[in-house]
């Protein structure tokens, strides 16, 4: 979890499709959490896509680097670990 769960709820004002609104508050669902739960997945989905670009980013800096220089467990290899 990457948000403070016990921070203090805030009113906050969402539009939703009216049926949809009825039809929760028919069943006796609580949108508010059903809401918050739902952000909460997504801004996770979201700090993973971020992470994934990063992380994309960073492997292809390296195999560039990699081969314009060579790859450093080769370079231990070829010096018996002496670089």
């Amino acid at each position: 979890m990457y948000y403070n769960i016990h921070a203090r709820r805030k009113t906050v004002s969402l539009t939703i499709n009216e049926d949809l609104h009825r039809k929760a508050k028919a069943a006796g669902l609580n949108e508010s959490r059903i809401a918050e739960t739902a952000i909460a997945a997504a801004l996770e989905a979201h700090r993973e896509a971020e992470l994934h670009r990063t992380l994309s980013a960073e492997l292809e800096g390296y195999a560039e680097f990699a081969g314009r220089e060579g790859r450093f467990a080769e370079k231990l290899r070829e010096t018996d670990g002496a670089v």
